[in-house]
């Protein structure tokens, strides 16, 4: 999902399933068939996926399964080589349904190369911390893995460290072609594509119906019928009454890079960015008029009370607030509310329609002895049948690859339609450059700030000179 904060919601849910469904069982990823979000028209229930019919069945992972939609396997006669993958979670207490089901690609892809690629999965629990920590160590001892997988905001500051080795030579452009462009952008930097991720992570509008039905207002239910900022902002404060706030931006995540992702999109829709285009200077972006008037709009919403401060993770679920900016990773948490009735709208614009995305990916690293069969299991991590379609059966965010919309049946309808027709038509990457920690940090304060009443443009202005200090005294990032 993604954004810091959304990728600890993710696996906060994820992790709890799997305390719950068994030893060795994924039951919690048997999808909508088993647990059915609680909604009302126009929402229609989505169709499981074909993999699963009762409660502990499992997503598809065998070793059988081609490495498609992708290039075929090469034709590098592999005599027992071996590599390593470094995958997130799935150990200690960071113990989830979505790190099982890497390892069980990861393990399928083993038996499909039995006895010509070796692999050794080495699980590292909480990628927010630990994860980065031993990714460092292991660059300056020269010990990286083969294969690693990464947060996608962070590929540029890996490749600048020379973590990562470029892998654009691995994939055709036809095969390429068939990600979703935001993919493509999160994963290069400097004229080099450094990885790629089997799903990204788009946001919506959840509106609670019997709410919006009380004050007479109809949501929009497609990209085309998107609000507008203005009628937003208007039905946020209409909405606001009898202890019910009108939106939730989920403060609860905490100050982290869930902000920047939240927030960015809205500022690139009124024609603003956090940085220029060559990514090397913040003054008069991040600071800039799009984003100091998006960030005053925001902070109007704090003053008029409108957007909930709540610490409550399930203010909407409660129906303490009407709308709630989220991801999918909350929906299967829905069933545990059976009075809720809900269904989702695209996210407002200012000027242009845009939404985020961006979550985990996959890297090789720059110093592997096998460079060619790390990029086999590459392939078969990043395509649709070995790869995409079980991960995405298990956490539910949005397919990377076109190809794999059509094998996920319950991307076809509401509410998941929408946000893969977000990632595909209207999402943009968070800035692709090595400034990206202090930048999402610094922006993540001040936005926090801001909603607490400071100065705007003041704040802004802090986060542009921090940002400029640190691409300065890397000298521009250049290597």
């Amino acid at each position: 999902m993604a954004h810091r904060s959304q990728r600890l919601t993710r696996r906060a849910f994820l992790t709890i399933a799997a305390g719950t469904a068994g030893a060795g069982l994924l039951a919690a990823c048997g999808g909508p068939a088993t647990q059915t979000p609680v909604t009302a028209p126009p929402v229609a229930p989505p169709t499981a996926p074909s993999s699963t019919s009762a409660a502990g069945a499992t997503p598809r992972v065998t070793a059988s399964s081609a490495s498609s939609t992708g290039p075929p396997a090469s034709d590098t006669a592999f005599n027992n080589a071996n590599i390593r993958a470094w995958i997130f979670g799935d150990t200690g207490g960071d113990v989830n349904l979505e790190a099982q089901t890497t390892r069980r690609i990861v393990e399928a892809f083993g038996q499909r190369y039995q006895g010509r690629i070796a692999v050794d999965i080495t699980p590292i629990a909480n990628p927010d911390t630990d994860y980065q920590d031993k990714v460092q160590s292991a660059a300056a001892a020269k010990q990286l893995p083969d294969i690693l997988q990464l947060d996608g905001p962070f590929v540029a500051d890996y490749a600048y460290r020379k973590i990562l080795g470029p892998i654009g030579d691995y994939f055709t452009p036809d095969d390429l072609g068939d990600f979703v462009p935001s993919i493509i952008e999160q994963g290069t930097w400097r004229g080099k594509l450094w990885s790629l991720g089997a799903f990204s992570s788009s946001m919506g509008v959840m509106v609670n119906q019997t709410l919006f039905a009380q004050a007479g207002i109809t949501a929009p239910t497609d990209i085309p019928s998107a609000w507008a900022w203005s009628r937003f902002a208007e039905a946020a404060r209409r909405l606001t009454s009898n202890g019910v706030r009108g939106l939730d931006m989920h403060l609860d995540y905490g100050v982290s890079d869930w902000f920047t992702y939240a927030v960015s999109p809205f500022i690139w829709s009124a024609g603003g960015d956090l940085l220029a285009p060559d990514q090397i200077r913040a003054t008069g972006f991040v600071n800039g008029p799009a984003a100091v008037n998006v960030l005053t709009e925001f902070q109007r919403l704090f003053k008029d009370d409108s957007i909930s401060a709540t610490p409550d993770p399930k203010a909407f679920e409660k129906g303490r607030v009407a709308m709630q900016i989220i991801g999918t990773w909350v929906i299967e948490g829905f069933k545990d509310f059976p009075d809720l009735h809900w269904t989702i709208m695209p996210l407002p614009y200012f000027t242009t329609k845009v939404s985020p995305s961006g979550s985990y990916a996959w890297g090789i690293g720059s110093t592997t002895k096998n460079p060619a069969a790390a990029a086999e299991l590459l392939r078969w991590l990043v395509a649709t049948d070995s790869g995409i379609v079980p991960i995405v059966e298990t956490n539910k965010l949005p397919p990377a690859r076109r190809s794999a919309y059509a094998k996920l049946p319950f991307y076809a309808t509401a509410p998941y339609a929408l946000y893969g027709e977000q990632l595909q038509q209207t999402a943009k990457a968070r800035p692709v450059t090595p400034a990206y920690p202090v930048l999402t940090a610094k922006f993540a304060e001040a936005i926090n700030d801001i909603a607490l009443g400071s100065p705007v443009q003041g704040r802004l202005d802090a986060v542009a000179r921090a940002v400029d200090d640190d691409i300065t005294r890397n000298n521009g990032y250049h290597s």
